[in-house]
């Protein structure tokens, strides 16, 4: 995968509140609604970016269904997603993902890579472990669940 210039600006999608249906297909996959098309075809190949959409629009699954792309296109790469609160973290643990080229993903979080899970102390040694080390083969192997202090520590 090319390495994308650092200096380039982040891109901020905007999304309004509107009433939406559900996207679940009949296996239990979900689809992308017409905004999270658009954006995931805006943001895949870009370094940097920002999603602004009203609550439980899909934020937290589009940031999964944009890492999941990257990540089965990309081995050595690593994804770290850093929530605020350890709530927030619901919605990154597990997801029934249809990307837009009908590619099926069971975006689910190791247990041990769920690092909202464990004490902070646990957590920061455990992200020092997962940044250091080799990158698995397999996607989810490569993804680790945090809060914004284990990152802080390690600045």
């Amino acid at each position: 995968m090319e390495r994308i210039d650092s200096h380039q600006p982040a891109i901020r999608i905007e999304i309004p509140a509107v009433a939406t249906e559900s996207t679940e297909t009949a296996e239990g996959f979900y689809k992308m609604r017409a905004w999270q098309q658009r954006c995931f075809n805006d943001v895949k190949d870009s370094q940097y970016w920002i999603i602004n959409a009203p609550m439980a629009a899909g934020k937290s699954f589009q940031i999964c269904a944009v890492a999941a792309d990257r990540l089965r296109r990309d081995e050595h790469l690593k994804v770290i997603i850093a929530v605020p609160q350890t709530i927030i973290a619901a919605g990154f643990r597990q997801n029934k993902i249809e990307l837009p080229d009908s590619t099926r993903v069971e975006w689910s979080v190791a247990e041990g890579h769920d690092l909202c899970k464990q004490t902070f102390p646990k957590s920061s040694a455990h992200l020092l472990k997962f940044l250091q080390g080799e990158a698995y083969k397999d996607m989810m192997g490569r993804v680790v669940l945090c809060t914004h202090a284990p990152l802080c520590q390690h600045r």
